[in-house]
């Protein structure tokens, strides 16, 4: 190569290598605190208008398009058999919203073009965007990056859900839950759930440093994020946090103290109990008694979602191959629970595949977690969002856990120097090689030994 060549090329490299570390970063944020950011601004303008949103899903579309362009092009995609049944039941769920919004459409809750939008756009795309190799320092860079977005949020969406109830709009006056005009209840306790999560993780076991990650700038976010999760009064959320806790408490903390808060959680739960029942008892949000409903039969929209689900399963019973439709026809909408919604859409030769893949990615992430590597924090989220999906989740929106479903695979698969691609195609043909050598050496040698063999 030319001299002058070399050096413009020993020049730009960097600078390339910043702009995709810069996109990973953006793509990261967007999936995990985007909508929420965009949410609370757009509720405390008052605007009502979809455009805003959908105009936001194109950009990230077009971002997750670039990285997956660049992807291809550097080969950074990793080399688990994982691709197969993930491939399997994209095409059969591809076949299935086709046939359902397209080909021969269906009565449907929302309009057509939004389940194909959703399902590609903000699921597929993020995910194969985010499953390239990792940078360390994308990933390492994008923590207090993500904690701020989700710290914005939670304060935006808090203060226009306030208002919002003051006005008398929404339905936080009959049911106790405080929402936003552009964020329910569930997805404001989610985005307290991830911040509280990420803090405390980011206090008790990472770096904390100055500005972003600053001691006292993390416990007020582990504030903020739990008054969000109390007001929202969602369960699914609160069922997430405290799963969290568990799982921070258990790799984070080492030896007698581990096992001291392990073994009094039951004590820790009777406090925040009666603390939760002084907090709704002066604030009139239903956060304890939506979970005492679940006793006295349920509250509405709680028993919606198990006839939702029982319809689900009818039509999978109708249709147990390939499923039936992506809806359940009685309500026109989703069940809730992706593993259930799977096999009514697509059957038990599409849920089958989708349950290898998330049986890998929850052993990866648990891997993860485990490690001492920077950024095990995206495991936290991960198992958040399989705890979300699994409670008011759908496949076609549930864009959190497909893209930390890539990034999972990613992370795991480049994490270990001798698990990158070619390396190990390469030295699994070269172990097969050395076998079928061996085999026909044996058999020479027992052939050479049989001729040599005296005959009486």
């Amino acid at each position: 190569m030319h001299p002058k060549l070399r050096q413009i090329r020993s020049r730009v490299r960097p600078r390339i290598a910043f702009i995709w570390r810069l996109g990973t970063n953006l793509a990261l944020t967007a999936l995990i605190s985007g909508y929420p950011f965009l949410a609370g601004l757009l509720s405390l303008a008052g605007a009502d208008d979809r455009s805003y949103s959908i105009a936001y899903r194109g950009i990230v579309l077009i971002l997750g398009t670039a990285l997956i362009a660049r992807n291809f092009a550097v080969r950074a995609y990793p080399s688990t058999l994982l691709w197969i049944p993930l491939g399997a039941f994209w095409i059969l769920y591809a076949i299935r919203l086709a046939a359902d919004t397209t080909i021969a459409p269906i009565a449907l809750h929302f309009d057509p073009n939004e389940y194909l939008l959703f399902a590609f756009g903000t699921c597929l795309v993020p995910m194969l965007a985010l499953s390239g190799k990792y940078d360390d320092k994308a990933l390492q860079s994008a923590l207090p990056i993500v904690m701020l977005v989700l710290a914005i949020s939670c304060v935006t969406n808090l203060y226009a859900g306030w208002l919002y109830l003051l006005e008398g709009e929404g339905q936080a006056l009959v049911s106790g839950r405080l929402e936003s005009l552009k964020l329910n209840p569930i997805g404001l306790g989610h985005i307290g759930v991830s911040l509280t999560l990420l803090s405390l993780f980011n206090l008790l076991s990472l770096r904390t440093g100055k500005w972003l990650q600053a001691k006292p700038l993390l416990v007020l976010y582990i504030i903020v994020g739990i008054v969000v999760v109390l007001l929202s009064g969602s369960r699914g959320p609160v069922l997430a946090l405290v799963l969290g806790l568990i799982a921070i408490t258990y790799f984070s903390l080492k030896g007698i103290l581990r096992w001291g808060i392990l073994a009094g959680i039951p004590f820790i739960f009777a406090v925040a109990v009666a603390l939760s029942a002084g907090f709704e008892q002066d604030t009139g949000f239903a956060f304890l008694t939506r979970f005492s409903s679940l006793g006295e039969g349920g509250d509405d929209p709680s028993n919606e979602r198990l006839e939702m689900i029982r319809g689900a399963l009818k039509q999978f019973s109708d249709a147990p191959l390939l499923g039936d439709a992506i809806e359940e026809k009685t309500f026109n909408f989703y069940p809730h629970n992706v593993i259930v919604e799977s096999l009514m859409a697509v059957g038990v030769v599409g849920t089958v595949p989708l349950l290898f893949v998330l049986v890998g990615a929850i052993r990866a992430a648990l891997r993860l977690l485990g490690s001492r590597v920077y950024h095990r924090w995206l495991a936290l989220l991960f198992f958040q969002s399989i705890v979300g999906a699994s409670f008011s989740g759908s496949l076609y929106s549930s864009d959190l856990l497909w893209g930390l479903l890539g990034v999972m695979l990613a992370v795991t698969w480049f994490s270990r120097p001798e698990r990158t691609g070619q390396q190990v195609l390469s030295r699994g043909f070269l172990f097969l090689l050395s076998r079928c050598l061996r085999i026909v050496s044996k058999s020479d040698h027992r052939g050479a030994a049989k001729a040599h063999r005296p005959t009486s």
